[in-house]
């Protein structure tokens, strides 16, 4: 979406922003650890662009150009180009993750999965906690998890 200015005219001058959030969870579901990816698209061809982040441990993931940080806000040397950043932080997520195991048709913890064989299901479940005065923000989740292949097989 193209920022607007205060009187609701397209900004030209103004560059819009991607935003994709990482969450390392544990077996049960919970937050270990949160990764954001910023992409700061520069259509005007800028050579600074303004962007505003709580985030911690900011770097720059695709290319030299820095920024100066004052408050909150972050001036990059854009140097014409698109920025991607990425940083950290400890912010509670909007949305909730339960992961359920069952091993053999029985309910087991992730805990006693260690060391066994059978046929197990991995269910996962989330719960969108953005709730604001009833209306909610959608979101779309993908969940990805890697299997070592001298441990696992078979899977469908």
């Amino acid at each position: 979406a193209m920022p607007v200015n205060a009187a609701g005219k397209k900004d030209s001058k103004k560059e819009d922003k991607t935003e994709t959030v990482y969450v390392n969870a544990n077996a049960d579901g919970s937050v270990d650890k949160i990764t954001v990816s910023d992409w700061l698209k520069n259509h005007s061809s800028s050579d600074t662009l303004e962007d505003f982040s709580n985030l911690e441990n900011i770097k720059n993931v695709k290319g030299d150009e820095t920024f100066s940080e004052n408050n909150g806000k972050l001036v990059w040397q854009g140097d014409k180009k698109d920025i991607c950043y990425q940083g950290t932080t400890t912010k509670k997520i909007p949305v909730g993750m339960k992961v359920t195991y069952e091993l053999d048709g029985k309910k087991v913890s992730a805990d006693d999965l260690e060391g066994k064989s059978g046929h197990l299901k991995i269910h996962y479940e989330y719960q969108n906690t953005s709730a604001d005065s009833g209306k909610y923000t959608p979101f779309l989740m993908a969940t990805g998890m890697i299997l070592p292949v001298d441990k696992f097989d078979n899977i469908d």
